[in-house]
């Protein structure tokens, strides 16, 4: 009779423990895709992020240069609407300014010495930070004059551009 309770209580013991039992199988492997897929979607935001932040410092960097550029040109040219434009000297050009054409900006050609307002594409690239113009990004300045149309005047229209790889 012993042998038989002795049965019976190990049935129940068990029937507990695996009423009790942990994880199955399928349970741990849906609770790893879940924690995957989390874990893929916070280093995605972060690699976002830090691209953002990247074209957001290069954005700065070209902005800062371009103000520096204007800032130069304005100090070079002064313009009088009923006289001849003046400068430093008989042939100014900004010293950073590589002149000449160039074949992705180029408007009109530029001679090899040309004055900070000639009616071309001006490489200022010079302006920019070495680690900014070397590769990978390669960042050019270019500021590009073109005649004023009737619109806005005598005179010469400046636009600034710049680019980078990405």
């Amino acid at each position: 009779m012993e042998k038989r309770n002795s049965r019976k209580v190990l049935k129940k013991q068990h029937k507990k423990r695996s009423d009790e039992g942990g994880f199955s199988l399928v349970e741990t492997m849906i609770a790893t895709l879940l924690i995957s897929v989390v874990v893929t979607s916070v280093f995605s935001l972060a690699l976002t992020s830090k691209v953002s932040s990247i074209r957001v410092d290069r954005r700065s960097v070209a902005i800062q240069a371009i103000t520096q550029a204007r800032e130069k040109l304005k100090a070079y040219v002064t313009a009088d609407k009923g006289g001849a434009i003046t400068g430093p000297n008989a042939n100014w050009r900004l010293p950073e300014d590589d002149c000449g054409p160039t074949a992705e900006y180029a408007v009109g050609t530029c001679p090899s010495n040309c004055s900070a307002l000639d009616i071309c594409a001006h490489n200022v690239t010079r302006l920019l930070p070495v680690r900014e113009r070397s590769a990978p990004i390669k960042m050019r300045l270019i500021y590009t004059v073109t005649k004023a149309n009737k619109a806005d005047g005598e005179g010469h229209k400046v636009i600034f551009n710049s680019s980078w790889e990405e």
